[in-house]
């Protein structure tokens, strides 16, 4: 068998460079040849079934890569391409099988746990997915592929607690992890927990600060929370940032709510408080701000479009609401 081993290595060597170089109908050639001079070679009737599956020919890439897991047991690719291969054939059960038994063999890697579930979520099994998930993790907790497919599935079936608390795992792992920090926004959010989403947001802006869709969310969030300052900085930047006009158009649209939200409020004072009217002619900015709007540029304009002279005093004198 050694003796075997020595003869083939090189004799592979030709067919790893056809290979190299996209020729895939020669390699398949001197792969067949060496299967006929070395009936043991594992590893070419893998290289076989990996090249007939990678060319739609599944019931060949069947063939080839179940005769290499017989000859090799403890193979890897052909388990893999055979799995595969099956699935594209229509025999999702047989599929799963044969992962099975390479995770049996292999528990530490996580590429069969992820194709098995790739398999039973289009199978709508998403429970057996998240399970699935969880094995392998146990197998390999620093597995950050299988984490970040769980994160995933865990936001789709809506478990957002189960999905903040694997998103803390991968950021415990990984401080720095966009997905992972997204995931969690994303929880918080639909579990009604404003403050901690933009929380996350925030720290999603101050990671990748160059990303328009963060400023975006985190402009919504603050807008939702009252937080009229933050939201109207966070759409600016957004739309500073916009790449596409789809980008800018959700900017601009951001501040118009902003500015619809805050408006009545203002018209409101402006109606009732003389003092805010005359600081309104003189520096709406700052006289906006100073009581805690943040209006667009369009929305100051109008103010000072209107006729102050129409405004009545109300009784009693200035109000204040804050």
């Amino acid at each position: 068998m050694k003796k075997e081993k020595r003869q083939l290595d090189p004799a592979l060597q030709p067919t790893r460079s056809l290979l190299e170089q996209g020729d895939l109908e020669q390699a398949k050639a001197l792969l067949r040849q060496l299967v006929e001079v070395f009936p043991q070679a594992a590893h070419a009737y893998e290289l076989l079934g990996a090249i007939y599956y990678d060319q739609g020919c599944y019931e060949e890439a069947v063939h080839y890569c179940g005769e290499a897991i017989r000859l090799k047991p403890e193979t890897k690719l052909a388990y893999l391409k055979l799995a595969q291969a099956c699935y594209r054939q229509g025999r999702a059960a047989e599929a799963l099988k044969v992962l099975s038994e390479a995770i049996a063999h292999h528990p530490e890697e996580p590429k069969f746990y992820l194709e098995a579930v790739t398999i039973l979520r289009d199978l709508e099994a998403l429970d057996e997915a998240l399970q699935t998930l969880a094995l392998g993790l146990e197998q390999n907790p620093e597995a950050e592929a299988l984490r970040r497919r769980r994160l995933e599935l865990l936001f789709e079936a809506e478990r957002y607690e189960e999905l903040i608390a694997e998103a803390q795992v991968l950021l415990r792992q990984r401080p720095q992890d966009l997905l992972a920090l997204e995931f969690m926004a994303a929880a918080h959010f639909y579990l009604g927990e404003l403050d901690k989403a933009a929380m996350v947001s925030t720290r999603l802006v101050a990671l990748a600060p160059l990303v328009p869709h963060y400023h975006l969310r985190l402009g919504a969030l603050c807008h939702e929370l009252g937080d009229y300052r933050r939201a109207h900085e966070a759409y600016l930047r957004a739309l500073e940032l916009a790449s596409d006009e789809e980008l800018a158009h959700e900017a601009w649209e951001g501040l118009a709510l902003l500015d619809e939200t805050q408006m009545p409020m203002v018209m409101t004072l402006l109606a009732e408080s003389p003092t805010f009217r005359r600081e309104l002619q003189r520096d709406p900015v700052a006289a906006t701000r100073e009581r805690g709007f943040y209006l667009s540029d369009g929305a100051l304009a109008m103010l000072l479009s209107l006729d102050f002279d129409l405004f009545t005093d109300a009784p009693g004198g200035d109000i204040n609401y804050y």
